[in-house]
């Protein structure tokens, strides 16, 4: 499965969604929920196109690598995505990569999750620094979310908006002020779908919120929280790990070489 890798995520809802359109999933009280009322668990796997490759947005792949994600037994995958996409020629690109994806979910039965994994300005070097240090950057990002939420409001097989993947802002007090200014703007033409806030590192993370940090407001929002242990299960496949690994199970943790008696050995 090309460009595809395995993570993990947590989401919790926290506001709930009063008014959601038919098919779409909302948050009620702690849980996700179905039209029906029935709650819903998301167990997805990521899948991350090569951001600075030419394959990028590789369209004809959605249907294969939706396949496998479903055979796999999951119910969701999170669409990682760059705000570099929505943006002059690219963008219309960028729209029909993510409707393809969408199309062969739904063919599928999964739940998509868009997140979006880098912020304007943003590179592998520079981290998203630069989204806190320029405030051209930020409303870079509030358009590009604006952007989407005009175009796939209405695509019920889309189950919610990741707004920022790990986010590192320089305190939770920046984040949570940008962070409600960021779902007021998608909320003017967006309120079919799930806002997930991930927690930021940060402080003292989310645990700031309510002693001395104002609250976030809003309906159909849920908190996101990262976690990749074990890493041999969650990571497999990429940067040369072996494929095939099971969990539960027993993993290599630690390798080191421990000498005695002249003699080596490997841990």
């Amino acid at each position: 499965m090309k460009h595809a890798a395995i993570c993990m995520w947590l989401v919790f809802a926290f506001a709930q969604m009063s008014n959601a359109a038919e098919g779409f999933l909302r948050t009620e009280g702690a849980w996700l929920v179905d039209a029906d009322g029935g709650r819903v668990s998301l167990r997805g796997i990521g899948l991350t196109p090569a951001m600075d490759s030419d394959s990028r947005m590789d369209t004809t792949l959605a249907e294969k690598n939706m396949r496998a994600i479903s055979e796999l037994g999951a119910n969701a995958v999170r669409l990682n995505v760059d705000a570099a996409w929505f943006g002059d020629e690219m963008e219309t690109r960028a729209n029909r990569y993510i409707d393809a994806v969408l199309t062969a979910a739904e063919k599928h039965k999964l739940k998509v999750i868009l997140s979006m994994r880098r912020r304007p300005g943003e590179t592998p070097d520079t981290g998203d620094a630069v989204l806190w240090e320029k405030s051209e950057n930020q409303d870079r990002l509030v358009d590009v979310w604006i952007k989407i939420a005009k175009q796939f409001r209405d695509r019920s097989e889309l189950a919610a908006f990741d707004l920022m993947s790990r986010p590192r802002p320089p305190s939770v007090r920046d984040y949570v002020f940008f962070v409600q200014y960021l779902i007021d703007s998608i909320r003017e033409f967006d309120t079919n779908h799930i806002l997930i806030i991930e927690e930021p590192e940060a402080g003292g993370g989310l645990a700031e919120i309510g002693g001395g940090v104002p609250y976030i407001y809003g309906e159909a929002l849920a908190y996101g929280f990262a976690e990749y242990h074990p890493e041999a299960f969650t990571l497999q496949g990429t940067a040369g790990r072996p494929e095939g690994v099971t969990w539960p199970g027993e993993y290599v943790t630690e390798v080191r070489e421990v000498s005695e008696g002249g003699r080596s050995s490997t841990y």
